[in-house]
């Protein structure tokens, strides 16, 4: 069921799903001010460059009739629809940020009540929360996380950057403080050896081969700088 509203003169269909009040990637483009052309997709590439800003509350696909097709879309809840207004900051972000957690936030607030089938039907429990990290510190990918335990990559996202919230019957926390010390060495370790990645290879454009022999010397000794912190054990 749909119920119609307008933010800033466009027209906003609020979809209601599970219990909350959603919008489409394109209601959320149109409302923050991109054009009707690429609203969706905009809104959509936006989301894909920062999945990690988001989880299963926030955002999620559900099919709907488009042009008398049944299609899967893309739909953002209200802390969905604040991140996004974060991450695309246009002119209109700010007042759409307030607008979402005035109109989104007051017709979720009558249906605060989870039915009780959700957490059976989510399967991610505290147990959950110990295998997932379990597979993390062993080096699996998120992605192979998720495909071994039949939850979604962002759900182990989720779990990974402490953001999930587990339902009062996912039960009671299993994980020792060693196996959480571990993940989040293992998260120091990965953003170190993407640091050195990106490190690298600014440093590598910089190590020219020009014909231009005075740019390319001084170019060749810009790129020495960038790479001595990765040659001295990565100290800045």
């Amino acid at each position: 069921m749909n119920q119609l509203t307008q933010f800033n003169g466009t027209s906003v269909s609020i979809i209601d799903h599970n219990s909350k009040k959603w919008l489409t990637a394109k209601e959320v483009g149109l409302c923050l001010g991109y054009n009707v052309a690429n609203a969706g997709t905009g809104i959509t590439n936006l989301y894909s460059r920062h999945p990690d800003r988001f989880d299963e509350t926030d955002t999620c696909t559900i099919k709907l009739m488009v042009q008398g097709q049944a299609r899967e879309v893309r739909i953002f809840s209200t802390t969905g629809c604040v991140t996004l207004g974060w991450l695309a900051n246009t002119k209109r972000a700010s007042e759409f940020q307030k607008w979402a957690k005035q109109i989104l936030a007051e017709q979720l607030n009558s249906n605060m009540v989870i039915p009780a089938a959700m957490p059976a039907r989510s399967g991610i429990t505290r147990r959950t929360e110990r295998l997932v990290f379990e597979r993390f510190v062993a080096g699996m990918m998120q992605r192979q996380i998720a495909k071994e335990l039949d939850i979604s990559p962002s759900a182990v996202n989720a779990i990974l950057r402490a953001k999930y919230q587990f339902s009062p019957h996912a039960g009671e926390p299993e994980c020792s403080h060693e196996l959480i010390v571990a993940v989040a060495q293992r998260h120091l370790t990965l953003e170190q050896d993407k640091l050195f990645a990106a490190r690298e290879r600014i440093a590598q454009n910089f190590l020219s081969h020009a014909n231009n022999q005075p740019l390319s010397d001084a170019l060749n000794a810009v790129g020495r700088r960038l790479m001595q912190p990765l040659l001295n054990g990565g100290a800045a």
